[in-house]
């Protein structure tokens, strides 16, 4: 089992994938989670880097593979004019893992690889899918936080639907924004994940014995006692 995140061009993608690189060391004790800072890299670079992660070869289990940054129409847009191509990711790499895959894509246009899926012939229930949009939209990157706090947990992330930026806007208002649903496709398989971390205990809750009075026959006093005990 292990983990690829990959943080684009950006402060905030990197903070993002360094919380979530914590929660699954610290919380799911996978201890093969490696970090992709893709903004300094060269295109040659960072394929070389994907490729030697996604080998088959090398395949250990289960993989979670996580990309948070920018993207085009065409693929993650990893820095200025470069351009991961979903078609070659998924043709040339994805394909040819022989183990299930989860893999999450918070960026714009996040649903274009499920096309390169069907095309290619994976099986949904080898694939779990999670993007933070649909093919044709722009968005602000959170998905990486709603799927942590899902598996917090203990549960698969379901789509929900937040705001997001009609494409072409370069300065919205509220008449140009709109509420729309992430996408999920192939089987859920996110248990392979949250099922490792340890669900909190429950807390103890007090709750109080009835009240009790008591009559003393000697000098008629009235002694009220109580307590209070755990679960």
């Amino acid at each position: 089992m292990k983990a690829l995140l990959i943080a684009g061009d950006g402060r905030f993608f990197l903070d993002e994938v360094l919380k979530f690189k914590k929660f699954l060391q610290k919380g799911a004790g996978i201890a093969d989670v490696q970090v992709m800072m893709t903004g300094y890299m060269t295109l040659n670079r960072v394929w070389t880097r994907l490729r030697k992660a996604l080998d088959p070869d090398r395949a250990n289990g289960p993989l979670l593979l996580l990309y948070c940054g920018h993207g085009a129409e065409t693929g993650w847009s990893v820095s200025f004019c470069k351009v991961v191509l979903y078609r070659l990711l998924i043709t040339d790499l994805l394909k040819n893992y022989p183990e299930p895959i989860v893999f999450v894509n918070d960026c714009c246009y996040a649903a274009t690889p499920i096309k390169y899926f069907e095309q290619c012939g994976i099986l949904p229930e080898k694939m779990s899918f999670i993007a933070a949009i649909n093919d044709k939209e722009t968005v602000e990157s959170y998905l990486v936080s709603r799927v942590q706090r899902s598996w917090e947990g203990a549960k698969a992330h379901r789509p929900s639907r937040h705001l997001v930026t009609v494409i072409g806007t370069d300065t919205p208002t509220r008449n140009e924004e709109r509420l729309s649903p992430e996408v999920r496709w192939g089987a859920e398989l996110d248990h392979l994940f949250y099922s490792r971390f340890p669900r909190s205990p429950k807390k103890n809750r007090l709750r109080k014995e009835p009240f009790v009075a008591t009559i003393d026959s000697t000098d008629f006093v009235i002694k009220a006692t109580s307590s209070e005990i755990a679960d």
